[in-house]
């Protein structure tokens, strides 16, 4: 019976500070995660950068699956005019590169979901950086992001974030060049 008081008494304090900070006009931001790693250009740039890391390797595992259909073919087609043995050496190899494009593809997935998860992590990172500095900027005293049932439009910063995400990659870009 002493917990539950003690809850109580905790809740209606909370609720008293809670209710002074709205009442002093706390001022209450929120950002759509999910809209800006869909939105951002540092976004589409880092995707375009994984397919480019990768596409040479998904290139030379197309080419092996390709040679490992041409042998099948081959097998089907000169089977009975090659000799037993050739047959059954071909069929060896066969199973062998069917293994190791199999072992390749896998390998492939693996530092494929690695890299993305890296540069997901490194993404999530600078955008908080983005939002905490934008935060202090403009005096914001809570930013709420995921999770939030409803969100005013005047609450939503999630455009702002994104305007400044695009002035950053354009201003890197630039200095690239």
């Amino acid at each position: 019976m002493k917990k539950i008081a003690f809850i109580i008494k905790f809740a209606l304090i909370f609720c008293m500070f809670a209710g002074t900070a709205v009442a002093d006009g706390a001022k209450i931001g929120w950002v759509s995660r999910s809209r800006i790693l869909a939105e951002a250009p540092q976004v589409n740039d880092a995707k375009r950068k994984l397919e480019e890391e990768f596409s040479p390797r998904e290139q030379e595992l197309m080419q092996r699956g390709q040679d490992i259909r041409d042998q099948e073919e081959q097998l089907q087609r000169d089977a009975a005019v090659m000799k037993a043995e050739t047959a059954r050496n071909l069929e060896r190899e066969i199973i062998s590169n069917k293994r190791e494009l199999k072992r390749l593809t896998e390998e492939l997935r693996e530092d494929f979901s690695i890299r993305q998860n890296e540069v997901l992590n490194k993404l999530q990172s600078y955008t908080a950086k983005v939002i905490v500095d934008y935060s202090k900027k403009n005096k914001y005293d809570l930013v709420l992001s995921d999770g939030v049932v409803y969100a005013g439009p005047n609450a939503d910063i999630t455009d702002a974030i994104l305007q400044i995400l695009k002035k950053d990659f354009e201003a890197a870009k630039k200095a690239k060049k």
